[in-house]
């Protein structure tokens, strides 16, 4: 394997100057440069990364922190990683995914998925040793980026009005994470702003996010309201609905409108396929790994904070139609 060393005789430079060219181009002269890039074309030479990092004072490695409830296996969070994957890669940059701080293992730099509120963590900046990204609100002065609950449902829940639905269910799953109280939040808005009062029964949140307890609450729902629209906080729960109402023999979309929330690919497994609210996940997964790669480049703490709202679209397909 060809070394430093060899790539500077080859270009009758000092290890020195091939080192400038590696970390700092601009510090060494055009003809200098081509030489030695030439070399290390020709030796096919590779910079040792854990050197490198060595240097750098870095490790090279990112950590990935889950709440308890989030799964790398579920399609959403797979998505979210493809987009984070995708730019740390071209950063050579590790990552490593965790359900807790672990701040025994020293990393350049955290994205925090899912932080609770009222979550007693230590995260502002300049008091953690690592630049820190959150995927949901956060701090004033920690940089996060989070999709705009509130107003996905709210779009969601005055499709389903619009269609001429009056007695419309919310179904959220059982979760003391902020997103999920958004979601129900822009569903309440809705109703409130066509003058319907949500009766009780309408909100259902004793499910996990699955199918299975969300079949479940659908059937005892469908049973005991007259509920013509069910906006769900996940497509995934919305899956659930679907399958109570073909077990009643109620037809979706003739009889009952279902939609969903997320758009990674569950809502196109429900028969007939789902109108859902669908969020930009692999580019979301991207802006966090971008600004979390961006802070670690600055090599500083005292910074403006980013915080960025993403928009979500509705995709209306055969689950919704008019009352």
């Amino acid at each position: 394997m060809s070394t430093i060393y060899d790539v500077a005789k080859m270009a009758e430079v000092s290890a020195m100057t091939v080192s400038r060219v590696l970390n700092n181009p601009d510090k060494v002269s055009p003809k200098a440069r081509k030489r030695i890039e030439e070399a290390i074309e020709k030796l096919g030479y590779k910079r040792n990364q854990a050197a490198r990092a060595l240097v750098a004072k870095s490790t090279g490695l990112v950590k990935i922190v889950l709440s308890e409830r989030q799964t790398a296996q579920d399609p959403y969070f797979m998505t979210l990683f493809a987009g984070i994957s995708d730019v740390l890669s071209e950063n050579t940059i590790a990552q490593l995914v965790l359900h807790d701080m672990a701040p025994h293992l020293k990393c350049d730099g955290m994205i925090i998925m899912g932080l609770r509120e009222g979550q007693a963590l230590d995260l502002k900046v300049g008091e953690y040793p690592s630049p820190v990204v959150l995927f949901g609100k956060g701090y004033d002065d920690v940089d996060w980026v989070d999709v705009d609950n509130v107003n996905g449902v709210y779009t969601a829940t005055k499709h389903l009005l619009d269609l001429g639905h009056l007695e419309i269910a919310f179904f959220r799953y059982d979760s003391d994470e902020p997103y999920v109280k958004e979601r129900e939040d822009g569903y309440r808005k809705a109703m409130a702003e066509a003058g319907i009062q949500v009766k009780p029964e309408w909100v259902v949140t004793d499910m996990e996010n699955d199918s299975v307890t969300s079949k479940a609450r659908a059937l005892r729902v469908l049973r005991t309201t007259n509920v013509t629209g069910i906006v769900c906080a996940s497509d995934i729960v919305a899956l659930g609905v679907t399958q109570a109402a073909k077990e009643l023999n109620i037809s979706v979309p003739n009889q009952l409108s279902v939609v969903g929330f997320d758009g990674v690919g569950v809502d196109m497994m429900a028969d007939p396929r789902l109108t859902t609210v669908k969020q930009p996940v692999f580019e979301i997964g991207r802006r966090l790994a971008q600004l979390l790669v961006q802070r670690i480049k600055q090599k500083q703490q005292n910074y403006q904070a980013v915080q960025e709202l993403i928009p979500t679209e509705l995709i209306v397909r055969d689950s919704t139609a008019k009352k």
